[in-house]
């Protein structure tokens, strides 16, 4: 199995969260190192609101991370220090055009990733 160049994620996952897994798993690390990948990928969020808390634990991990999102929103984060890199690619609609972005991101040698998306359900109890 190749080793993915990013993880994308969005921000309803991160939020219900609050942190992204990283790779630890030691047969995982060494085929990174072997792939001449760093340790971790990088986590790419993808987001058209960027309604985030800066106090979750996300921005404490020791991972590289980017921001994927709207005109608006980057000029709001490119004054933090939270992502070590923002783009910005917007639809007419005012969201994230995630193909132009993807094809972007293919320019940038992010040949494989991995989409991480999680399904957070209400619990539902049924009483007969």
């Amino acid at each position: 199995m190749l080793a993915s160049d990013a993880v994308l994620f969005g921000a309803s996952t991160l939020r219900a969260f609050g942190t992204t897994l990283t790779v630890s798993h030691p047969q995982l690390l060494q085929q990174r190192t072997h792939a001449g990948k760093p340790s971790q990928p990088v986590y790419i969020l993808i987001t058209d609101s960027a309604n985030l808390n800066p106090e979750i634990q996300f921005f404490q991990q020791q991972v590289l991370r980017w921001l994927l999102t709207t005109t608006a929103e980057a000029l709001f984060w490119k004054e933090r220090q939270e992502f070590e890199l923002i783009l910005a690619f917007e639809a007419p609609t005012a969201k994230v055009d995630i193909h132009t972005a993807l094809k972007h991101l293919n320019f940038m040698s992010i040949k494989k990733y991995f989409r991480a998306t999680v399904l957070v359900l209400p619990l539902c109890w049924n009483y007969i």
